[in-house]
């Protein structure tokens, strides 16, 4: 089994929800996916780029910053 590259983003993207005052409904609301598909990511990471520009465009802030403290 390979492993990712890319950091698990899910806490960090968990962090950016509770800063922005959302519940996870909100946020599942404003990305167009069901609440269980953020679940999943918060869980697991988000290695998409299409969809880690609209989170990043959602937070207001640049796609890294969904990987750095």
């Amino acid at each position: 089994m390979t492993q990712s590259a890319v950091p698990n983003n899910g806490e960090r993207i968990r962090t950016r929800i509770k800063e922005k005052g959302l519940t996870q409904s909100d946020f599942a609301e404003k990305m167009g996916y069901e609440e269980r598909t953020i679940r999943k990511w918060l869980k697991n990471g988000v290695t998409d780029y299409r969809l880690l520009v609209q989170i990043a465009n959602i937070f207001e802030c640049d796609v890294r910053d969904l990987f750095l403290e």
